[in-house]
């Protein structure tokens, strides 16, 4: 049989943790939030029955100075997928570092700020027999871009010191549901502008699972 149970990550098996939710500013480019941890397995026995699947849900955005939300976790049967980490805070606030998670979120705007912020660090391991992905979230520097969330095939791109946002880290790649899809990317960070400043896209922002046996 095969079958769609649920949109998270992947098994033949596959399964991907929720997103991270992304820090907005009045006045500062927001950083990204980090994809969903990705896990991937094949040659998976699966015996009918009925089973519980979790998938996770994205991270909240922010919308003032507070640091993103992290995503929650997406689990199939013995292997759990990481939500992903919320984006770091702006300026000299606390909480201005990326949050942990399967791929981290991007450090938060780092204007007065010596260094910048660092983005959080990618927690996904292997679990219940699959493969994990994820990567860390890229690092902010003392200016007003941010910097985008991690991604299961790649990290987010340093900030160098510019008022433009980053790229958040890019998907993985894989074909089981028929042809290549890029899972679980990090989210981009904004750029300085006048006025109030979107939080950028999380990473994935709900998990997604798919299961295909025979």
């Amino acid at each position: 049989w095969s079958s769609d149970v649920c949109s998270s990550d992947l098994f033949p098996s596959h399964d991907i943790g929720g997103g991270g939710g992304s820090q907005g500013n009045a006045s500062l480019g927001n950083s990204g939030g980090g994809g969903g941890g990705l896990l991937e397995q094949t040659g998976r026995s699966i015996l009918s029955g009925s089973y519980t699947i979790t998938v996770g849900a994205g991270g909240n955005g922010a919308t003032s100075d507070v640091q993103g939300g992290d995503g929650t976790n997406s689990i199939f049967s013995t292997s759990t997928a990481l939500g992903g980490g919320g984006g770091g805070r702006q300026v000299s606030f606390t909480g201005g570092t990326g949050r942990p998670g399967g791929s981290g979120g991007g450090g938060g705007a780092g204007f007065g700020v010596t260094g910048g912020w660092t983005g959080g660090t990618a927690t996904q391991a292997n679990s219940g027999g699959a493969t994990g992905y994820g990567n860390r979230g890229a690092n902010s520097a003392s200016s007003r871009g941010g910097a985008g969330g991690g991604g299961a095939g790649a990290a987010g791109v340093d900030q160098t010191g510019t008022a433009t946002g980053t790229a958040g880290g890019a998907g993985r790649s894989n074909s089981l549901s028929g042809s290549s899809v890029a899972y679980a990317a990090g989210g981009g960070s904004g750029s300085h502008a006048a006025g109030f400043s979107a939080g950028g896209a999380a990473g994935d922002s709900s998990g997604v699972c798919i299961v295909t046996g025979k």
